[in-house]
């Protein structure tokens, strides 16, 4: 598996001052393709404005062949100078620009700023949706706050004047494997390397892991990082050890291949939590950082092996000096450290020489009492700990100094001896989460339609498909012909067999009434002849004045089938329309204006000849019937393909975002700056002049969108886009347009994109249609009394659209630990879903419940984790502790005052479940849909092609299942007949315990619906029992498939099987 798409924060320190460096992932130069790097300290060319510490910037993907697309990346803006700490007010600042060393930067931004500083800690937070993405050299960046604008200028790693640099690197989707991968930050492209020689490096190595899975909920991730100090229950600090008695003699000068290390012991048999440690300087680098850690000792000397969450590195500027020992530095540990029973090390050195430290040695005298007399002056007598001083050579080869020790006091944590708790709420999802990115052209419109029949049957050579209707005494009815309908033809051939079907009553019927399978037509009537259970000769009856026998409505291509005979035996017909006669209906789309009615005649607009574009009377078409489409078609109405959306409920909310439109754009002619009201000056404006099928007015006026920003305009000139001009609409921000960059209108399918781009109540939709909400997809309804004009998917490549993540297993990651004497012990507090097919009530608080802090818990019902604005919307959740959806609370306990247990909230997440299963078929018998390959249902197990060394005539399945209450399993299989070289393009229901007579003789193939052989009741929890599908005399075979369909009106309870066989014999 490879790494997703994601950023990942590093930190170097030590690196070559003032030098450009370039950064590696596993071996491949991520500079070298500018987007796979981001420098925190980012250079740019002002445009206009002033940013704002703490807003939100986002780079915009425009380019001069297409409209924008949507942000390529967005980040938060800190503090100029930012180097550590809170983003707005940091702890340690830079105190130079490293791309101009000879200036310093500010503490806030202003209109000629040529650096930004980027909070890269929020990029690296994966779980946070509203910052990600990369950055390309001349990116226009935008802040959402101010307004002000910038261009990147240039994409280096450059380090500041003591070696520092910090940044992100970007991941590309699907191009690094999972595993351990090494980041590598190198004074010298590897290429270029000359043997021997010494290069600023920086190496760490990076650990990631994934799941196959479907749905995955992540609270929040940030590897690497230490373990932060459990408030509610801690309570710090106290000394360990006090080395006051310090000697005037001989500083220790503490460097990098040179350090130091004083040992101490841990004597408490629970351990204990070090918080920090003072030092003492005498001296101290102008630009070299100094570092400090624990390690542990090995055979009584200092090991390589440091503790985790130990290492702490502070600026010169964050290191205290003094003359006599007095002043400490604290170097405060970034999370507690746990510490077993047994002996450690304080490890201290620096890259520069420039530093001293104050020690005690036995025999010289205290330098606190240096100034006074003789008398009075102390000598050292004894070590003042029981540890030792060591020095080093190269951080390798130590050398005890058994009378030395350097001057320190270290800290623990104190707990209170009893328990807390800890809450962790679920990340806003807010639509810039990942797992909101639609597919291409996600969106489907579907324009009004209207089935218009006729009197009577005629021909019209100028009425075809594309034709634009109209109607006498109703000139405003439009609509365009989507399908011409007519009466079967009686030539031969105008129907034929597609499926011969089987289980048929033998011999000739006279007068079959036919069935639509798929198409509109209906009334045909025919003759057919049976042998051998099959149907072997098909036709439309001969009709008298009196008796039509050849239907309304058909189309070449529809497909039909029948009832033959009185038994009602036999199944699966299916015949197909190859002839029809002069039409008898229209089917009409883009419906608008009055309604047709049954009065006036039909009118056509000619697009050719003579009358071109004019209405031209029809004398004697008149309709006998209209019918307006109640489903989605009525032009109000849009499909979302958007998988796994969590939006079950029908009155769920949901964000749509970056839906593009489908005009052809232009381009700026000339720049259009920011703060411009005027004409815009665009290289065609054709088509500007009409939007939403209505003349451009102040009354309607149109919009465009230009990169990322939408515009109001109210008149259309010759190239030009003018009146009324409004910038920055719905949102979007006022910026600068350079020539040539792109212009489209803001439609899609002839309606306003601002009625798409929104927030959209799926209750409003209250059409009947069918599968109004799928696993995959839901329908929305738009406002207002415009209606699209095309029928059509469209959308753009970047679309977006908010998603609840539903589940109803959960399997915690939550990193503790538990020291002797502690425990951590979990529960969650969750909101109800609703199942795709169910009737569950969605959003009502299910309280807390515990659950398993190592492996998987599974709940009864289904659970939602609701976007922002569900849990914004519904009042069930706002009451709920944080108005969150999802609440992970830990109860940590201690008896020891030493110890308390930890959780790692930084890598910690919660992994969900959530089966895909519906039940969209109620009776088989009569909704066939499964039958096809393209089967509604979501869960399905199908077999690869089995081929056999001889013909067979009965098949058998068998497997054990757990099958709960709400749930059902259905088998079908399809055949390659030894007469035939293709497998049936069907799949055929086993005939289930229903069909099947007491001898196990099917007995009637039409009433097959894929139950098992006999009735076996729902399983018990963890319940396994063993089904049977048998269906025999088949015609003969060469090979068979299965197919084994799972239905469940509940998420939460989803069948299972084991131990799946099937056999075919003869």
């Amino acid at each position: 598996m490879c790494i997703r798409d994601r950023n990942i924060e590093f930190n170097v320190t030590v690196l070559k001052p003032d030098t450009r460096h370039y950064a590696y992932w596993s071996g491949t130069d991520m500079t070298d393709v500018e987007t796979n790097v981001i420098p925190k300290l980012l250079e740019v060319n002002p445009v206009s404005g002033s940013f704002e510490i703490g807003e939100t910037v986002r780079g915009l993907a425009v380019s001069t062949q297409n409209v924008s697309q949507g942000e390529d990346i967005r980040f938060r803006l800190c503090t100029p100078n930012h180097k550590i700490g809170p983003f707005s007010a940091p702890t340690l600042t830079y105190t130079i620009n490293p791309y101009s060393p000879t200036v310093g930067l500010s503490s806030s931004y202003s209109e000629t700023s040529t650096v930004l500083n980027v909070d890269v800690a929020s990029l690296n937070q994966k779980s946070d949706g509203n910052f990600f993405g990369f950055i390309t050299n001349g990116m226009t960046l935008i802040g959402e706050t101010s307004g002000a604008q910038a261009t990147i200028s240039n994409v280096r790693l450059v380090s500041d004047d003591i070696g520092t640099l910090q940044g992100c690197y970007h991941i590309p989707p699907n191009t690094f494997q999972d595993g351990t991968n090494t980041a590598a930050i190198v004074e010298t492209k590897l290429e270029n390397r000359i043997p021997g020689k010494n290069l600023s490096i920086a190496e760490s190595e990076f650990f990631s892991e994934g799941f196959e899975i479907t749905e995955t909920t992540i609270i929040r991730t940030e590897p690497n990082l230490p373990i932060p100090v459990i408030n509610n229950i801690t309570n710090v600090t106290n000394n360990i050890t006090n080395v006051r008695n310090v000697t005037n003699v001989n500083h220790i000068t503490v460097e990098e291949d040179d350090p130091l290390a004083q040992s101490f012991e841990v004597v408490e048999d629970t351990g204990i939590f070090m918080t920090g440690v003072d030092f003492f300087f005498q001296a101290k680098s102008e630009v070299i950082p100094a570092k400090c850690h624990i390690v542990t000792l090995e055979n009584g000397f200092p090991s390589q092996k440091i503790m985790k969450n130990s290492e702490v590195e502070l600026a010169p500027a964050q290191v205290s000096i003094s003359d006599d020992a007095s002043v400490p530095t604290r170097f405060q540990f970034p999370a507690p450290v746990f510490l077993p029973k047994g002996d450690y090390a304080f490890y201290l050195g620096s890259a520069s020489g420039d530093y001293d430290c104050w020690i005690s040695q036995v025999g010289e005298n205290d330098i606190s009492t240096a100034n006074l007399s003789q008398f009075q002056q102390i000598v050292v007598s004894k070590q003042p700990t029981q540890g030792s001083l060591f020095k080093a050579q190269s951080d390798v080869t130590w050398t005890a100094s058994q009378l030395e020790d350097l001057k320190y006091n270290s800290y623990k944590a104190k707990f209170i001896a009893d328990s807390g708790t800890v809450r962790l709420y679920n990340p806003q999802l807010t639509k810039y989460n990942e797992r909101n990115k639609l597919s291409q052209n996600p969106i489907e419109t579907f324009s009004k339609r209207v089935y218009i029949g006729l009197g009577s049957a005629t021909e019209t050579p100028h009425i075809n498909e594309g034709t634009v209707l109209s109607q006498s005494g109703n000139t405003t009815a439009r609509g365009v012909v989507a399908e011409k309908l007519s009466a079967i033809s009686l030539a031969g051939g105008s129907v034929t067999i597609t499926n011969a079907g089987s289980g048929y009553e033998n011999g000739n019927s006279q007068e079959v009434n036919f069935q639509t399978i798929t198409g509109r037509g209906s009334g045909a009537i025919g003759v057919v002849n049976v042998s051998g259970g099959a149907v072997t000769a098909v036709s439309i009856k001969a009709a008298s004045a009196a008796d039509d026998t050849t239907g309304v409505g058909y189309k070449v291509g529809d497909t039909l089938t029948a009832q033959i005979g009185n038994k009602g035996l036999g199944r699966d017909l299916v015949i197909t329309v190859g002839l029809t006669t002069a039409q008898n209906a229209y089917v009409v789309t883009n419906a608008k204006g009055a309604e047709f009615n049954t009065t006036g005649d039909i009118t056509y607009i000619p697009s050719d000849g003579p009358g071109v574009g004019i209405a031209s009377a029809q004398t004697g078409i008149v309709p006998s019937v209209v019918t307006v489409n109640s489903d989605e078609y009525d032009g109000t109405h849009f499909k979302v393909t958007h998988a796994n959306h969590g939006h079950h409920a029908f009155d769920s909310v949901v964000t749509l975002d970056n839906i593009t439109g489908d005009s052809v754009p232009t381009k700026l002619t000339v720049g259009y700056a920011a703060s411009v009201t005027s004409n815009v000056s665009v290289a065609s404006s054709t088509g500007f002049n009409f939007f939403e099928g209505e003349q451009v007015s102040a009354s309607n006026p149109g919009f465009a969108i230009i990169g990322d920003e939408i515009i109001q305009y109210t008149s259309v000139g010759t190239n030009i886009l003018s009146g009324t001009i409004l910038r920055g609409v719905d949102g979007s921000f006022a910026q600068d347009h350079l020539a040539d960059d792109p212009v489209q209108k803001y439609e899609l399918s002839g309606i306003s994109l601002r009625k798409i781009n929104k927030q959209h109540d799926l209750s409003q939709v209250t059409n009947s249609i069918v599968d109004q909400i799928t696993l995959d997809s839901y329908h929305v309804k738009i406002t207002g009394t415009k209606l699209f004009s095309k029928d059509k998917s469209g959308g753009g490549i970047r679309g977006l659209g908010t998603s609840n993540i539903t589940y109803d297993t959960i399997n915690p990651s939550i990193k503790h630990s538990t020291p002797i004497g502690t425990k951590v012990t979990g529960k969650v507090r969750t909101v109800s879903s609703k199942s795709i097919s169910g009737n569950e009530a969605a959003y009502l608080d299910q309280g807390y419940e515990d659950i398993s802090m190592f492996g998987k818990t599974a709940f009864t019902s289904p659970r939602m984790i609701a976007t922002r604005e569900v849990e914004q919307d519904k009042g069930t959740i706002l009451a709920l502790p944080g108005a969150k959806s999802f609440t992970f609370e830990a109860t940590l306990s201690t008896t020891d005052t030493n110890v308390s247990p930890s959780i790692n909230v930084f890598t910690s997440s919660i992994l969900t479940e959530s089966s895909r299963i519906n039940k969209p078929i109620t009776n088989f018998k009569t909704d066939r849909r499964s039958n096809l390959n393209d089967d509604p249902h979501d869960m399905v197990y199908l077999t690869k092609e089995i081929g056999l060394e001889n013909p067979s005539t009965s098949i058998k399945t068998i497997f054990a299942a757990n099958r709960p209450p709400n749930s059902d399993i259905r088998v079908l299989y399809r055949l390659k007949r030894d007469d035939s070289s293709e497998f049936d393009k069907k799949f055929e229901l086993m005939p289930g315990f229903k069909n099947t007579d007491a001898a196990g003789f099917t007995i009637n193939p039409k009433d097959n619906d894929g139950s098992s052989d006999v009735k076996i009741p729902a399983s018990l929890v963890g319940e396994f029992i063993d089904y049977e599908y048998t269906v025999d005399n088949l015609p003969p075979f060469t090979a068979f498939q299965i197919k084994v369909v799972f239905m469940s009106t509940d998420q939460a309870d989803s069948p299972e099987i084991i131990d799946f066989r099937t056999i075919a014999v003869a």
